[in-house]
């Protein structure tokens, strides 16, 4: 850049949600980004793969795309696809629309490693159960009845606050 760098127009920029993707034909500054709060490094010998990779990972988190490892491969998978997500043993299953998938991962490090994704339309209804609300048809009692048929049980501890957020779901959608 003729007369500021990127690293001197990122000590100007208010710190805020502004994204800075960092592109240079020069490998050692992608150490010094990580000082600027880079979100990204895009190496100009390296444009496709490296811009891909950002760009990719920017989609993600705006699409509600989460990552599983299965069968050794690391999937995208849209969290619209997803009706329940439960502990079974050691493994988390999580119930799509068109099969089940076992990952070995407690649950609760699955809802850290994914919490932005899941925040927005997914609640517990008991310590080992998470729902999409979107799945939901109806709440009767402590008794949960979803799309496909499944009737899930809500444990008293969570019903209550699994209530408010599945109202407040609601009629945010039918907005």
């Amino acid at each position: 850049m003729p007369e500021l760098s990127g690293f001197e127009i990122s000590r100007i920029l208010p710190h805020s949600d502004t994204r800075v993707v960092y592109v240079s034909a020069f490998d050692y500054y992608v150490f010094e980004s990580f000082d600027y709060r880079a979100y990204g490094f895009v190496r100009k010998h390296q444009l496709r793969n490296d811009l891909l990779r950002v760009l990719g990972r920017y989609c993600m988190e705006q699409n509600n795309i989460i990552e599983i490892t299965m069968n050794g491969k690391i999937l995208p998978i849209d969290t619209d696809r997803i009706w329940l997500i439960n502990v079974n043993g050691n493994y988390t299953t999580i119930h799509f629309d068109e099969f089940t998938s076992k990952i070995k991962v407690s649950l609760q490090r699955f809802e850290a490693a994914n919490k932005k994704q899941l925040e927005s339309s997914f609640a517990h209804i008991s310590r080992h159960m998470i729902v999409n609300m979107r799945y939901v048809e109806q709440i009767h009692g402590s008794q949960v009845f979803m799309q496909e048929g499944s009737v899930l049980y809500m444990s008293r501890g969570y019903a209550a606050k699994f209530r408010e957020r599945y109202y407040t779901y609601r009629n945010r959608c039918a907005l």
